[in-house]
């Protein structure tokens, strides 16, 4: 009986590296997807592709790692806004 089971291991394995492999093919389109999106400008919709990302792999480091550094971007672009608005009506 147990000869039986580690056939059928044997047997599957590779079917599980190969939706394995093509989930990890998904989560990185999804990732070049989202710096796409953010470098084009538009912070929470890279932030929705990067949410999907991470749903399907939640222990992949890039997708939580673009997600912070878009958050972080995003805080930087806020800040510069408002400093160069300051900056406009400061009289001279």
């Amino acid at each position: 009986m147990k000869q039986i089971w580690i056939l059928i291991w044997i047997a599957c394995s590779p079917l599980l590296l190969v939706a394995q492999q093509k989930n990890e093919e998904t989560v990185r389109s999804l990732v070049a997807r989202a710096i796409k999106t953010m470098d084009a400008g538009d912070p929470d919709a890279a932030i929705a592709i990067l949410d999907s990302a991470i749903a399907l792999a939640p222990g992949d480091f890039l997708p939580l790692y673009e997600k912070g550094f878009t958050y972080y971007l995003k805080k930087i672009t806020g800040l510069r806004s408002n400093i160069l608005s300051r900056l406009w009506r400061v009289p001279m």
